[in-house]
């Protein structure tokens, strides 16, 4: 028997080399290299031999050594400031909050009857004498203590208008602009409760009695010369809730997280 011709490369002619180019390519195809010089070829489900005999899954040329696809994912949200896969943002106003803001608003304008019962305590009253015409008129030093009634119902209603919007800050699933608007009109409405109702108590707490004299001293209910003493809490509330979404910085200021 005769021997077969052999190829440059030492194999029978005709025969196709370990890691060449498979059957499934045309005739003529040349095996590619990848980058460490190795000739490779690639079939048609996308699998990748070399001349080594490793294979693997064409990439398309994206380096996947760094991370895995996975970590690309997070990789590329986290770095682009984007919501990661499968986490929803709440939007901003959504039907479901309308009702627990209004019973926000209702329970923080409650609160002003506490707090115009407590400042009608805490004001101090002023003596006054009563002239010969009938006309009231503050003893000596005692006239500082209008300024002084509206001083103590402004940091009452600062108060609670700071402890109001830190407590609904806590409510986590509420957060939004229809709590923040339901704070600030709750807040309206307790000062404008108890501005009215403070003035009720002091004056049933106080009263100047049915004879009234000339040269009489009598203890005069404290008052609010001024309505602009209701601006404190709402203006507190708003502070607060402000400040707190402010520092947060979510994009759904953590809601996400309850």
């Amino acid at each position: 028997m005769g021997q077969e011709p052999m190829g440059a490369a030492g194999m029978p002619a005709g025969s196709i080399p370990t890691g060449g180019v498979p059957a499934s390519q045309p005739p003529g195809a040349v095996p590619t290299r990848d980058g460490s010089g190795v000739a490779a070829a690639t079939r048609a489900d996308g699998f990748r031999t070399d001349e080594s005999g490793a294979g693997g899954f064409d990439t398309g040329g994206f380096d996947t050594g760094e991370f895995g696809s996975d970590g690309a994912d997070e990789h590329s949200a986290g770095e682009f400031g984007a919501p990661a896969v499968g986490r929803r943002v709440p939007p901003a106003f959504a039907a479901a909050d309308v009702l627990p803001a209004l019973s926000t608003l209702s329970v923080i304008g409650l609160l002003g009857l506490p707090l115009g019962w407590l400042w009608s305590v805490l004001a101090p009253p002023m003596q006054v004498r009563v002239l010969s015409d009938g006309a009231l008129i503050p003893l000596s030093m005692e006239s500082y203590h209008r300024f002084d009634a509206i001083a103590v119902f402004v940091l009452l209603g600062a108060a609670l208008g700071v402890l109001t919007g830190m407590a609904c800050w806590l409510l986590r699933q509420r957060r939004g602009p229809l709590t923040a608007l339901a704070v600030v009109g709750g807040s309206v409405l307790a000062a404008w409760l108890a501005m009215r109702t403070g003035l009720s108590f002091a004056a049933s707490a106080h009263p100047l009695g049915d004879q009234i004299s000339a040269g009489m001293t009598l203890v005069r209910a404290p008052g609010l010369d001024s309505p602009w003493a209701m601006v404190a809490q709402p203006l507190g509330a708003a502070l607060a809730y402000g400040l707190a979404t402010a520092w947060n910085g979510e994009d759904d200021l953590g809601r996400r997280l309850s």
